[in-house]
């Protein structure tokens, strides 16, 4: 009985190693692109561990912050670099890594905009700052003592949004939306929310805008309320008229129990669209209507960010599934389920020549990988000429240089004279 079920054992064994075998060498191979390497440029002399926040370009330079993982041991930095070289701006060589004072602090983000995009602002959680970035001159520091700054800002016209709070990151009382002159610093503060339920924190997210049909300029963001003791979370969006100074309105039940929002809303038409932990929603931006909602599917919140572009909607599920939508009526363009391409932290898409690229993770490393934009094919992953690309990427569409990094370095390849 023991050497009948040995044999029977071993058959299946044998055949179970056959099958894999099998199937590994039947799966579809997904061709490999070499790439014409531009520039790399080493982050910090020891190779210390990074992270990288959004890409942003401004006149002849691409910026990136690069928040320390152990700010107590690397300072935290910003690089601004010259696209097509590489070398660092030189008004930035000297000081790249003292944007964070005190030291030791966590530079939670980065902002580039207003005039000529040659603004910078910079959050800690305990003070915002403003730069130039061609010149590097420090413009102005405001703490926020005793208040605390909520952790992500964003820069709309001349002015960069700023949540502030007297508890952070989660007030159980109020937050307030302020904003900042980017040449002077002149604060203003727009409106406070206080707490609407109790045993729950919250917080509001910097806005994004939108000119409506009268040309008020709508200022849309997020609220969330959390309860950490039963882990139950509510979002609610809202849209307050910064032409008439005064909240147009909040949208309250477009979604499920249990649920939270990071990302800033994209606004595109006079759709709003909302990156949820389990799903996307698509507001109206005028009324806070429900165009449509994807529920039920897992889309971390830090991994890849949705993007709306040339009206569709691309987004990236948890398990490595990428889903296309009409914007308008959210049909379901075209889904891409034949490999798990799994996110990594902090990615996004980026789109170019009807190509939607991005970073993942597949088959035991970082990849750097190539969809069409029309059916969802996967067209190509890199050669392996990018060690580990990770985060986010940004292309540069004149001339096809793709930016992003690839530890321990920021590189450019050239799309156009890669094969």
């Amino acid at each position: 009985m023991k050497k009948s079920l040995l044999i029977l054992l071993s058959v299946t064994l044998v055949y179970g190693l056959w099958s894999c075998e099998d199937e590994v060498i039947n799966a579809p191979t997904i061709p490999k692109k070499n790439f014409e390497m531009v520039w790399r440029k080493l982050v910090h002399s020891d190779t210390s561990t990074y992270l990288t926040l959004r890409y942003f370009f401004s006149n002849n330079y691409v910026v990136v912050g690069v928040p320390a993982l152990d700010p107590q041991r690397v300072p935290n930095g910003v690089m601004v670099l010259d696209r097509e070289t590489g070398q660092m701006n030189s008004f930035w060589t000297d000081h790249w890594d003292q944007i964070s004072s005190p030291p030791g602090l966590r530079l939670y983000d980065l902002w580039v905009g207003g005039p000529m995009n040659d603004y910078m602002v910079t959050n800690d959680g305990f003070r915002i700052c403003g730069y130039s970035v061609s010149s590097g001159n420090k413009l102005w520091d405001k703490p926020y003592s005793p208040f605390y700054a909520g952790k992500r800002i964003s820069i709309v016209g001349n002015h960069a949004y700023v949540p502030i709070t007297p508890v952070s990151p989660h007030s159980p009382t109020w937050f307030k939306l302020s904003r900042f002159d980017l040449i002077t610093g002149e604060e203003e503060d727009l409106f406070t929310l206080d707490a609407k339920y109790d045993n729950y924190k919250f917080f509001i997210s910097p806005p994004t805008s939108y000119i409506a049909n009268n040309q008020d300029v709508l200022l849309i963001g997020l609220i969330n309320h959390l309860n950490f003791d039963t882990f139950h979370g509510i979002v609610w969006t809202y849209c307050y008229n910064l032409t008439q100074r005064k909240m147009q309105w909040i949208r309250k039940d477009f979604t499920e129990d249990i649920e939270q929002a990071l990302v800033i809303p994209t606004v595109v038409q006079d759709r709003i669209v909302v990156h949820l932990m389990r799903g996307v929603a698509c507001l109206d931006v005028e009324t806070g209507a429900t165009h449509w909602i994807k529920d039920k599917i897992r889309i971390s919140l830090n991994l890849t960010d949705v993007l709306c572009e040339d009206g569709r909607v691309y987004c990236k599920t948890d398990d490595g599934i990428v889903y296309c939508w009409d914007l308008l009526t959210g049909t379901e363009l075209w889904k891409q389920d034949k490999y798990n391409f799994h996110s990594n932290e902090r990615s996004n898409f980026q789109i170019y020549q009807d190509k939607l690229l991005f970073n993942a993770y597949y088959e035991g490393r970082n990849h750097l990988i190539c969809l069409s934009t029309s059916t969802g094919k996967v067209m190509w992953i890199d050669n392996e000429v990018l060690r580990n690309p990770m985060g986010r990427i940004l292309i540069d569409k004149q001339k096809g240089y793709l930016y992003g990094s690839d530890f321990p370095d920021i590189f450019c390849v050239d799309l156009n004279l890669s094969n």
